[in-house]
């Protein structure tokens, strides 16, 4: 059995280790989505800082429940059952979050979402493909599984 490590897949590339995933190999599976999500990671913490900084007048730092906030989503994503496939929260057909925090994360994204447009374009045009790549590649998948 082959042992990939993060190093390994990014030396060979996604489509060695992919057929590697399709033989079971559960460690490729687990680095799979932790490579897919910490783009998003990054993208709900640079949202999550620029509410806070606008809202709650804080520095550099987050405040409390900023800080709360932004320590939650990134354990949902690491803990996100569907790994490279994820949808955006908003699709996901299973909601992980918590009631007051997902409108605590709704309200940020509502406001930070456009904002990122002007302090973090690229990355806001990168997520922004990405959701609706995934969006439809995860919609074409569900389809496919109820026709079935």
């Amino acid at each position: 059995m082959v042992n990939f490590t993060l190093q390994t897949i990014l030396r060979h590339g996604i489509a060695q280790a992919s057929s590697a995933c399709a033989f079971g190999l559960t460690e490729w599976c687990v680095l799979k989505g932790i490579i897919m999500n910490e783009g998003e990671k990054k993208v709900v913490s640079r949202m999550i800082a620029l509410y806070c900084r606008s809202k709650h007048s804080s520095g550099k730092e987050l405040c409390a429940e900023c800080g709360s906030l932004r320590r939650y989503a990134l354990q949902r994503l690491e803990t996100c059952c569907f790994g490279e496939e994820k949808p955006t929260c908003a699709k996901c057909p299973v909601h992980c979050y918590n009631h007051s925090m997902r409108e605590k994360i709704k309200e940020v994204m509502r406001f930070a979402g456009p904002q990122m447009l002007l302090v973090h374009p690229v990355a806001a045009i990168r997520h922004l493909y990405r959701e609706r790549r995934h969006e439809r590649d995860f919609t074409a998948k569900v389809k496919a599984n109820r026709n079935r």
